[in-house]
């Protein structure tokens, strides 16, 4: 299987933590955050599934880890991780169909996510955000939806909305009245009321990387106050 280098090759493991995730971190400030169903084969063992919230026994052999090198670390075809170590140890995580199955934090804020079904987000300060998917997750999708990927549609509705309500928050009164552009962000709130966590987390994602794009500082302070005026971190 042909898989997309994620450059953590040569790292070591400088400490891992279980909180509700498993996260290991690496000596040039990486971070691979595990947060679905994975699995761990010790050198010459089994492979083992695990619970990254409840490892249980395995939180030992996790934690053997620490002071190991990793001589891999690729996206699979599906969107799945692996990364092998070289006293022998292979982390494997699959994506989940729900919820964000695994995440790369590096220096400069750089980040790539395995979202729900195995689309993989990728962005930094010096990239805007851009998603692709390993090959075995786009052809699961098109088979799904008849060749036509509502992600991106989403995501253009979302950031349609976005503007709308920014613009609308820096109108003057002459322009648009208080109790218009105030009724309009209400029903907006309630109807995103009922995006899922994991929608909630990705619409607030798409807030802040348009208030790091923002060149003015009234934009970008309407833009970080949004998420809480919609109700999306309550």
């Amino acid at each position: 299987m042909v898989g997309v280098d994620l450059n953590l090759r040569g790292q070591s493991v400088t400490r891992v933590c279980f909180d509700a995730a498993f996260t290991l971190l690496t000596s040039e400030d990486y971070e691979v955050r595990v947060e679905a169903d994975a699995s761990i084969q010790a050198p010459g063992g089994d492979l083992v599934v695990f619970d990254p919230e409840s490892p249980g026994a395995i939180a030992a052999q996790l934690v053997s880890l620490v002071h190991d090198t990793v001589t891999s670390a690729e996206v699979g075809s599906i969107g799945d991780l692996l990364i092998s170590f070289e006293r022998g140890a292979e982390l494997v995580v699959a994506p989940d169909s729900d919820y964000e199955a695994w995440e790369l934090v590096g220096p400069n804020r750089s980040r790539v996510v395995c979202m729900p079904g195995g689309e993989i987000a990728r962005w930094s300060e010096q990239q805007p955000r851009e998603r692709w998917r390993a090959s075995g997750a786009r052809d699961r999708d098109r088979a799904k939806d008849g060749g036509h990927g509502s992600r991106p549609m989403n995501a253009i509705i979302a950031r349609t909305l976005i503007e709308l309500l920014v613009s609308l928050e820096l109108s003057d009164e002459e322009s648009v009245s208080v109790e218009a552009s105030a009724a309009l962000a209400e029903d907006a709130a309630t109807s995103l009321g009922a995006l899922s966590d994991t929608e909630r987390a990705e619409l607030i994602s798409t807030i802040t990387q348009m208030a790091e794009e923002a060149g003015d500082e009234d934009r970008r302070q309407v833009l970080v106050d949004l998420p809480e005026g919609l109700g999306l971190t309550e």
